[in-house]
């Protein structure tokens, strides 16, 4: 009788298992009470995004009617010396509260990919999402860096190139036009890297260095240098891709998962 029952608990559970086998979600929840943390920290980096790019518009829109009330011919010096300090403090704490949100945004990044490799609980939904928010944590700040130099060439052509090119790889891994992993993961993770970078050091000019210390504007030359740079990187990356894409064998096997591609 106990060994009837427990056989029949036992077939029970089994095909409790055996209803859902293919469902990602129900394996993960019962390998890890937490499998749903990294998909949410990937999720909050898209928001993260957002909020950073929002505080660099701020800055600079409040920093611009801040400099035009201080140019004005009918403020006296004590006043345009308090505006002046405004305009400072201003800048170093919002600038400094972009670039903990940064930082943060940066950290997540690498916790999510860590904690589902972790705890075995890496979804195809994660390996779709994490690249996007990747882009949009890079791309969101740098268009808006674009808006506020009122769209000088010299800053946005590098931007666009990046944007349009993070744009275009997404579109055709969307579409499923994957490569594989290609030997470009390397180079593309070292564009990831020095774009985050690019970003911490604007951030940083806003929050550390005052509008009227004499030595912002050089220091912004060698920042848009470095874009250029960085663009460079970003438009070789995706070339080797779309070289890798259409320039292979038209003849071969399948390719598994697309969307595991590092780009």
């Amino acid at each position: 009788m106990g060994a009837t029952l427990s056989n029949k608990m036992q077939k029970s559970q089994n095909g409790l298992c055996s209803h859902r086998p293919f469902d990602p979600s129900y394996h993960c929840m019962r390998k890890h009470p937490l499998f749903w943390l990294p998909n949410l920290l990937t999720i909050a980096r898209c928001f993260m995004a957002v909020g950073v790019a929002w505080l660099i518009f701020m800055i600079a829109e409040k920093e611009t009617s801040l400099i035009s009330l201080v140019q004005s011919a009918s403020v006296d010096a004590q006043t345009r010396a308090v505006h002046q300090d405004m305009i400072s403090d201003y800048r170093t704490f919002w600038g400094g509260m972009a670039l903990l949100l940064f930082l943060a945004s940066a950290i997540t990044d690498f916790l999510d990919g860590f904690l589902a490799r972790l705890w075995n609980v890496e979804s195809r939904f994660g390996r779709l999402l994490d690249p996007i928010a990747d882009k949009l944590a890079v791309g969101f700040p740098l268009l808006v860096i674009a808006g506020i130099s009122n769209w000088a060439l010299p800053i946005a052509l590098p931007v666009f190139a990046i944007i349009f090119r993070d744009l275009l790889i997404t579109f055709l891994r969307f579409a499923g036009l994957g490569a594989g992993r290609m030997a470009v993961k390397f180079i593309a993770k070292l564009k990831t890297f020095l774009e985050m970078v690019l970003i911490v050091v604007f951030l940083s000019l806003l929050a550390f260095i005052k509008s009227g210390n004499a030595n912002l504007s050089h220091y912004l030359t060698l920042w848009t240098i470095c874009l250029w740079g960085v663009a460079a990187v970003s438009v070789y990356t995706g070339t080797i891709y779309l070289v890798g894409l259409f320039g292979k064998p038209k003849h071969q096997p399948p390719e598994p998962e697309p969307m595991m591609i590092e780009d």
